[in-house]
């Protein structure tokens, strides 16, 4: 099976979002373990959402895309995750996003703070001792 998987990234502020993807991608295609994989990302010369959304539609359209990678921006995320909600296409991010929302798309790789709990549950369970969490933000202390 082959797969493409796109992108739509600010260059400079979203640079180690390009690096992980490529991580990713060559990490999986070196194990062969969902057949063959490439991605696509295309850079946003400022911040327009009008370009973005040009951008993402071609790579549906042209490129085949089956998921798209947000990057760092809450705002242009949200008008991407509109266009793949309607198109019934997984949507990837990692920001950190305050808002819970009836997302159909997105699969969002920060955990929640209402994910916590659980997630001291599995560290007690596997019996580590230590974790530090860092937040941004004043709100979520």
């Amino acid at each position: 099976m082959f797969f493409n998987l796109g992108a739509i990234l600010r260059e400079s502020e979203d640079s180690h979002i390009a690096a992980a993807i490529q991580y990713t991608v060559e990490w999986l295609n070196q194990r062969g373990i969902y057949g063959s994989m490439e991605y696509l990302i295309e850079y946003l010369d400022k911040l327009d959402h009008y370009d973005a959304l040009r951008k993402a539609c071609s790579m549906f359209e042209k490129d085949k895309v089956i998921g798209l990678v947000g990057g760092s921006h809450g705002l242009l995320n949200s008008q991407l995750e509109r266009l793949t909600d309607q198109l019934d296409i997984p949507m990837l991010t990692a920001i950190d996003d305050l808002e819970t929302g009836d997302d159909q798309s997105k699969i969002n790789f920060f955990p929640r703070a209402q994910l916590f709990e659980a997630i001291v549950d599995l560290f007690r369970h596997w019996k580590w001792n230590r974790i530090t969490i860092v937040y941004e933000d004043d709100e979520r202390t």
